[in-house]
């Protein structure tokens, strides 16, 4: 089913369905966006940098006969960007995309005294720096045709920021404040960016993102991240599939005028309120309790 007024008569190749570009397709909300996106009709390229991942989506796929086609991809390599880029502009006979979902990402936690600074580093350009230098090559031909969607995938802690999260909360506020400027600067040529802000999600996420404090058995935190551990577990009770996520981002590409941001689960919500309405000195007492720091 073709998007309404996706299209513009003014293309660069008549297209049959829209196309879609997803990037860390190869598990939890990536898969589920790139499955929702076909099976209403895009043209899905989805990208990862795990072959194995890519493949089993790639089965998936074959056996629901979607249009989905797997690509590696390292956001933060330059080469590997443009071998990208370049098999989607070719197998779309320099079309390009409609849509570009970013949602590569990756977590570093721990006390930001612990962490190196290379990961620091490894952090901004993986949730940051990546996803304006996959944006960039699309954005001409979207503004050749002034249409096209940019949907950047954030966090709740985008807004909130918590102990032993300051530096993928580093790379979310940015990526946010990225994504605001980029809204204003594309509003005239008809190229929406939206903001996707999810809570607590049920993906492996918290699983295989990266925690320093085991590298520091005598890191004067280390009992404070055990608790904030904890506190996270038990924050997880609220979590939200993927699925609702992708059928966030469908719907977001689907408006006639979308939101500039898309908040999902009801703690990411009430978080959201609450860093408009509240002190600071209250929010911060607030989270100490939360997470059993003194």
């Amino acid at each position: 089913m073709a998007m309404p007024g996706i299209r513009d008569p003014m293309t660069v190749t008549e297209q049959k369905n829209p196309i879609a570009a997803v990037t860390g397709a190869s598990r939890g909300i990536g898969r589920a966006v790139v499955l929702e996106l076909a099976r209403h009709g895009f043209q899905v390229f989805a990208l990862a940098r795990t072959q194995a991942d890519l493949n089993q989506l790639e089965d998936i796929a074959r056996a629901e006969r979607l249009d989905v086609r797997a690509l590696p991809l390292d956001v933060t390599d330059d080469a590997s960007r443009s071998e990208a880029v370049a098999a989607i502009l070719a197998a779309s006979d320099g079309y390009g995309i409609d849509v570009l979902v970013n949602n590569a990402g990756y977590g570093q936690f721990g006390p930001l005294e612990d962490i190196p600074i290379a990961r620091f580093r490894y952090q901004l350009e993986v949730n940051l720096v990546g996803v304006l230098a996959f944006t960039q090559p699309f954005l001409p031909l979207m503004r050749a045709r002034r249409r096209g969607w940019v949907v950047n995938v954030s966090s709740a802690a985008g807004r909130t920021a918590t102990p032993f999260m300051g530096a993928y909360n580093a790379s979310k506020f940015g990526l946010e404040g990225m994504s605001d400027a980029l809204r204003l600067e594309l509003h005239p040529f008809n190229i929406h960016v939206v903001l996707i802000a999810p809570g607590p999600i049920r993906t492996h996420f918290g699983a295989v993102a990266a925690t320093v404090t085991e590298e520091h058995p005598d890191s004067p935190y280390r009992a404070y991240m055990q608790r904030w551990q904890s506190t996270r577990r038990k924050s997880n009770l609220m979590s939200r599939s993927p699925e609702t996520v992708a059928r966030t981002v469908r719907r977001a590409i689907e408006a006639p005028r979308p939101r500039p941001r898309y908040t999902i689960t009801v703690s990411a919500r009430l978080g959201a309120i609450a860093r408009r309405l509240v002190p600071d000195t209250v929010t911060d007492w607030v989270l100490r309790r939360a997470m059993g720091l003194p």
